[in-house]
């Protein structure tokens, strides 16, 4: 990807990529004043070095800044505090890893002022004046990075900080998946419900395959109605995620029950502090509200937030309204080693849902809509589809660092309520027996659970074999109390009439984990580990028949089932050449059990899966320095490509089942496929990343190419982002403007019994600009207003009333994916604390 690939796509990263130091001089290289204003303008614009600093230590020092001190723009920084008066200094300091790129020197008297012949009116900057001598923007949190952080399991083991590539339009947490290769999101409902997540060729549905955690909190659902693993991330504020940790493929002994996919962990923080309110309004009636905190002086991790989230939707049966509370509070005892967090959420929401057509009836315009072409692609059959969900959460941890261990311990406990009303099949599969009409298929999903449990970490590193090595172990409990139930609801008045299942689950989850990451070579390095879980469960099943063939029974029954599963994981790590590093990783992963497929005294099968997987990283960061009038800035830049190929096999794999609305078995699957991977960032003004990933899942009957296509996953996916921020000056004021540019496209997707689901490609944009305190900008998405299928499937059905009769021939149903929409949104950002600190 970064080779002869590296024009991808449209030719921006030739653009890019040459030279950086030329790229750099004009606007970007900038005296003082208005680097401050910039650092303070875009907290999202990433860890980088501090240009003031930088430029004053090059106007009273040396030139040139010290060696090794090049930033990590990967490696979360910490930034300078409020500038305090300068003391007597001493001699001059050793230079800090890490830290400002100028060499630290006594304090000389100040330079002469610049002659006002150096700033010429045509060409003069925003760098180059400060919008109000007395104001400073919003104050950024004081950041500390880990004393180590994780090295990588493998190629495709992405440690994400969102940065500028936040301007994206992306509406929720989950939405930031995307910000990994081969990930797609289908939602076949509204929003509210989770929607469908396809990565590295798995139909993940909403969280099966992909073990989901915010800050260590685990999401997926056991045993839930809707699809054992149902995942909701509706109570994370988008602007209140600092970063993401993705790992496709189990290759991390601390991934755990559902990462057979991979596993994505959210971690929360808030870079700009003050006080932050939001409201916009967009077409189809959307609302957004919210509100979010930080308070100075307090670490990124101390934030609270409220998100208020309402629309009429795009079509009939379509609104939705949701709303969400989050606070987290992170302290630091006496001493700094010691660091713990509070965290504690709520959220509810509720939605009405429009369902799939069929592709016959939309061609024939016989839908119960107007007759137009859009009328009838938004159209539905059943009004009463749609659901609601609640959670609450509360969460504490204990971290202990010193300059070689590391000791995190945290306790959770969740609660959660969730109902779906959906119906596939219309009235087809009503096993009525005394000859009366259908009395309807829609199915009401119920799901109620409370979960708490404790993860814990050790990580030491000691010195060995002349090196530095370490080792990881750690351990893990949860426990869920569960009552899940499906009832089928008459047509008239929504009434049930028979129940498809209902049991009480209680299910334990016990873990433990060791990994060692050895370093055997200056060149080469071994990472192996391994992980042991153990589930327990108890079943009372609810829904048995009281009478059997010997006389009369009770309507309940009690099953236990337990089971362990080993996961060996590892990778090799070569440095071929500086900068580039080469893997080969693989391991054992195992999703646990839906209790409906558990019978009495039962060891529970697992759905065990082998990946392997082998590719290439190469990562190069830098630094640039830029001369301007009298002036030197320091612009950090950096760029990574990675290229993989990879290989899963899954012995018992799940695929959605219109029939029965949830996941249903269809056996051993294996996929293969291989990911390209471009990301750069240049200073403060550009970031963007590409992305194309091609696989093919197949079902394991027939060898690797001889047996039918799993159902649903897109053989090429494809996905580019890039945001650009821009600093100016009008009247002697300060103003920032921003854009990012998003593009996704979906290859074809096989169906059942062979057919495809047709490719598409849609874009979104944002701009924004802002003012000290005031923000406006406009998000679109689906630019081009394509009407494309958000979901396809194909089984039989019968939508034409009660008394028509049942079907046994598939035809194609789609869900209708949202036409053009826009939002435009007003920001305020308050610094009550420190907004008029004067400067030094």
């Amino acid at each position: 990807m970064c080779g002869r690939y590296g024009a991808l796509p449209i030719g921006m990263w030739a653009t890019t990529m040459v030279g950086f130091g030329s790229l750099f001089a004009e606007p970007l290289a900038a005296p003082v004043a208005a680097q401050d204003a910039a650092e303070s303008f875009q907290p999202d614009a990433g860890p980088e070095s501090d240009p003031e600093a930088d430029s004053k230590a090059e106007a009273e020092a040396e030139p040139e800044p010290e060696p090794g001190t090049e930033p990590n723009s990967d490696a979360e920084t910490e930034p300078d505090p409020e500038p305090e008066p300068e003391a007597e200094p001493e001699a001059e300091a050793e230079p800090n890893p890490g830290a400002d790129p100028g060499p630290t020197a006594d304090p000389e008297p100040e330079p002469d002022p610049e002659p006002e012949t150096a700033a010429d009116p045509e060409t003069e900057t925003a760098a180059e004046y400060s919008p109000d001598e007395d104001y400073e923007y919003g104050a950024v949190a004081e950041v500390e990075a880990d004393i180590e952080e994780k090295k990588l399991a493998a190629p495709s083991d992405f440690d994400i900080q969102l940065g500028a590539l936040a301007r994206v339009p992306r509406a929720d947490a989950q939405s930031m998946l995307t910000l990994t290769p081969g990930v797609f999101l289908s939602q076949h409902a509204t929003t509210g419900h989770t929607a469908g997540m396809f990565l590295r060729g798995f139909d993940a549905a909403e969280g099966e395959d992909l073990e989901v955690t915010v800050e260590g909190i685990p999401l997926n659902e056991v045993s839930n109605a809707h699809g054992h693993g149902y995942t909701d991330t509706g109570f994370v504020m988008p602007e209140l995620v600092h970063g993401l940790r993705v790992i496709q493929g189990p290759f991390d002994p601390a991934q755990g029950d559902f990462a057979v996919a991979g596993s994505v962990d959210y971690r929360l923080g808030l870079e700009e502090r003050g006080v932050h309110a939001k409201a916009g309004y967009g077409r189809f009636g959307e609302r957004r509200a919210g509100l979010w905190w930080g308070p100075k002086g307090q670490s990124t991790g101390t934030l609270a937030g409220l998100n208020l989230h309402a629309g009429d939707g795009f079509g009939p049966n379509r609104a939705f309204e949701n709303g969400s509370v989050l606070g987290q509070y992170e302290g630091t005892g006496r001493n700094a080693e010691l660091r713990y967090r509070v965290l504690a959420f709520a959220s509810a929401a509720s939605w009405d849902t429009a369902g799939v057509v069929r592709q016959d009836d939309f061609e024939a315009r016989r839908l119960p809509c107007e007759n137009d072409r859009d009328s009838q692609l938004f159209c539905l059959y059943d009004p009463n589809q749609g659901g609601s969900s609640q959670r609450v959460g509360v969460s504490s941890s204990v971290a202990w660092r010193s300059p070689n261990q590391l000791i995190d311990a945290r306790v959770f406990a969740l609660g959660r309520g969730l109902e779906i009303r959906e119906n596939f099949t219309g009235f087809n599969n009503d096993p009525r027996t005394d000859g009366g009409a259908q009395r309807g298929d829609l199915a009401e999903q119920r799901y109620q659970a409370l979960t708490a449990g404790q993860r814990t970490t050790y990580r030491q590193q000691f010195r060995g074999l002349g090196r530095e090595q370490e080792v990881e172990v750690g351990s893990y409990l949860r426990f869920d109390q569960v009552d899940t139930r499906t009832d089928r609801l008459r047509d008239e008045l929504g009434v049930p009439y028979r129940t498809d299942f209902d049991r009480e689950i209680q299910q334990v989850n016990l873990a433990g984990y060791i990994n060692g990451n050895l370093a055997l070579l200056d060149w080469w390095d071994v990472v192996v580990g391994v992980r042991l879980d153990y589930f327990g469960y108890q079943v009372e099943d609810n829904n048995f028949p009281t009478e059997d063939r010997i006389g009369e029974r009770l309507g309940r029954a009690t099953s236990t089932a337990n089971g362990f599963a080993v996961q060996p994981r590892g990778s090799l790590r070569f440095r071929l050449v500086k900068d580039l590093t080469y893997f080969i990783s693989g391991g054992w992963g195992a999703r646990s059990s839906d209790a409906a497929a558990l019978s009495e005294g039962e060891f529970a099968p697992f759905a065990r899966v082998v990946a392997t997987e082998t590719g290439l990283i190469w990562a190069l960061q830098g630094q640039s320095r830029n001369r301007h009038a009298f002036e030197t800035a320091f612009e950090t830049w950096d760029l990574e490509c990675r290229a993989s190929a990879f290989f899963t096999r899954v012995e018992q794999d799940l695929v959605f089942d219109p029939v029965a609305g949830r996941n249903s078995l269809v056996g051993p699957t294996h996929r293969m496929g291989v990911m390209g991977y471009v990301k750069n960032r240049l200073a403060s003004w550009l970031s963007q990343q590409a992305s194309v990933t091609y696989t093919e899942a197949r079902l394991a009957t027939g060898g690797l190419r001889g047996s039918e296509l799993v159902p649903f996953v897109p053989r090429w996916l494809l996905r580019w982002d890039v945001a650009a921020t821009h600093y100016f000056k009008m009247r002697r004021q300060a103003f920032l403007v921003g854009a990012g540019f998003g593009l996704s496209h979906v290859g074809r997707r096989p169906l059942p019994l062979s057919e495809f689901a047709q490719p598409f490609t849609i874009g979104s944009a944002s701009v924004t600009a802002r003012w000290r305190w005031l923000e406006l900008g406009v998000r679109a998405e689906n630019l081009w207003n394509v009407r494309y299928r958000a979901a396809e499937f194909n089984y039989p059905s019968n939508f034409d009333g009660p008394s028509a009769p049942t079907s046994s021939l598939p035809t194609r149903h789609f869900a209708a994916g949202p036409p053009f929409t826009a939002l435009a949104e007003l920001r305020l950002h308050f610094d009550f604390e420190g907004s008029k600190t004067p400067r030094q």
